[in-house]
């Protein structure tokens, strides 16, 4: 049976604080400095306060995004697949269609289309065909709670052993009525379940099985009848609101919000120990927040910063946040990570100008000059925390070397995230390809497969073509279009 462990927020945590983590938990949408950071952010809180029945406070969140030149339900970025059916099911089911919704988006037919692309999100997971039965119901509860596993039998040390680890613990009916832990899945769960066959942080691919097989039980429950059996998965559902996608797919259900989300009593709020009055004041300081920072651009609190107040800032974060008991369940037994002493135990005696200069002649490579102060400040850091595990991406001075990078050869050299412009946006960029690429590990340890730290070293002349680029197709490219790309550029390097 797969253990349960909350993936992200303590497990105390009230559901109202986890539906507003991208509100009051920092970093917020405030200081999102990604423009599609801080859209994803106002979308998941739309969602979270549909599902509670604030739906016109959603609506008007999603407003504030269109507001801006993009249509919520048309940001193509891979992450999102939930927002389309959540809020067409929340208008229907309270009668609140806003007039930017066409009257054909509106039918019975293109509700039943959007029905059936959110039950597709828990059936991914399902080894079984879809049916409208106790016993399809049963089979899913089974999976949920008898589902993958969290570890999996140590087959030969290898990653590829653990694939095959899986394969055959799956065809042997290990894993209930869960499908291929290895796929075929869409590209959201790939990391997810990298980190489950290698054991290093298990519980959110465990969870995405679990979710899925209670929303696979509810939604039949309803369309069935069977009040008593539905009333029982969908207290359960709301005592796990923070776990993987739990929110997300419970949205997807078009039942749901017919008989259980939008009823006017709300007895969600009373499942999630929510009172109501706290609801109009959240909703307005998401709204006020969104506004801001979707107008006024980011909250810059490290802006003018030095490497020294980063490299601080970062052991404080780690001292302060990290959760080591929560995460010593995933080490071997005797072997509990380093924990720092204090705020600063991150940090090391920094590298002196003679070193650095060393640093630089052993590797035949001019460094670039922040990371030179970075070395000054302190010679290397210890793991750091990064909101879901501790990452060890820069050792001391002596531990970096050069990192083969030959297959990278005759790739694009993007200036910009490979991610931006959205693809939804037609405004992409075919960037040059570069002959070849030179990186140095600043890791130390080249066979690691739980941590890279990798920095490009790219001359001028490698550079020089791309950018040359950018500004000639930026000169041909349409108002909206060149506004998407000053946007993505100044939060890239600060102005064009």
């Amino acid at each position: 049976m797969a253990t349960e462990h909350v993936d992200g927020p303590k497990a105390e945590q009230l559901s109202l604080e986890f539906l507003l983590r991208h509100v009051d938990d920092e970093p917020t949408i405030a200081d999102y400095r990604l423009f599609h950071q801080a859209v994803n952010g106002i979308r998941e809180t739309a969602l979270g306060f549909a599902v509670i029945g604030e739906v016109q406070g959603a609506t008007k969140l999603l407003e504030i995004v269109k507001n801006q030149g993009l249509d919520p339900f048309k940001i193509d970025d891979g992450t999102d697949m939930f927002r389309n059916p959540c809020m067409y099911f929340a208008w229907e089911a309270t009668l609140s269609w806003p007039s930017c919704v066409p009257e054909e988006e509106r039918t019975e037919d293109k509700l039943q289309e959007l029905e059936s692309q959110g039950r597709k999100l828990w059936l991914e997971r399902f080894s079984e065909e879809w049916e409208v039965s106790e016993e399809t119901a049963k089979k899913a509860l089974d999976m949920a709670y008898m589902g993958i596993s969290t570890t999996l039998p140590d087959y030969n040390g290898s990653l590829a052993g653990q694939v095959d680890q899986a394969e055959v613990m799956w065809k042997n009916g290990d894993f209930s009525y869960a499908a291929n832990p290895n796929g075929p899945m869409t590209v959201r769960y790939a990391k997810a379940a990298m980190w489950w066959r290698q054991g290093i942080y298990p519980y959110p691919y465990v969870q995405v099985y679990r979710t899925a097989g209670l929303m696979i039980a509810l939604d039949i429950y309803l369309r069935m009848g069977n009040d008593q059996e539905a009333q029982g998965v969908f207290e359960t559902i709301c005592g796990r609101f923070h776990y993987e996608e739990q929110v997300a797919q419970l949205a997807c259900s078009r039942m749901a919000w017919k008989r259980l989300l939008t009823v006017p009593a709300r007895p969600i709020l009373d499942l999630l120990n929510i009172h109501a009055a706290k609801l109009r004041p959240a909703v307005s300081r998401a709204v006020q927040m969104a506004e801001h920072r979707l107008e006024n651009g980011p909250r810059q609190r490290y802006k003018n910063a030095s490497m020294e107040k980063l490299a601080h800032a970062v052991s404080e974060n780690t001292f302060q946040n990290c959760p080591y008991d929560v995460l010593a369940a995933c080490r071997p037994p005797g072997q509990p990570r380093d924990r720092p002493g204090d705020a600063a135990g991150l940090l090391g005696p920094g590298c002196s100008t003679s070193e650095i200069a060393a640093l630089e002649e052993r590797l035949g490579a001019t460094l670039p000059g922040d990371y030179k102060e970075f070395l000054s400040v302190t010679n290397g850091l210890g793991s750091m925390w990064d909101g879901q595990n501790p990452v060890d991406y820069l050792v001391s001075a002596k531990d970096v070397c050069w990192q083969n990078v030959d297959f990278l050869g005759e790739n694009e050299l993007p200036l910009l995230r490979e991610s931006d412009p959205t693809p939804s946006a037609d405004n992409r960029l075919d960037w040059p390809q570069v002959a070849e690429f030179r990186c140095i590990c600043l890791l130390g340890d080249l066979l690691s497969e739980k941590n890279n730290g990798h920095l490009f070293l790219l001359d001028g002349e490698f550079i020089q073509p791309s950018k040359d680029y950018f500004f000639r197709t930026y000169d041909e490219r349409n108002e909206d279009q060149q506004r998407e790309l000053r946007r993505v550029v100044e939060e890239t390097y600060g102005s064009m």
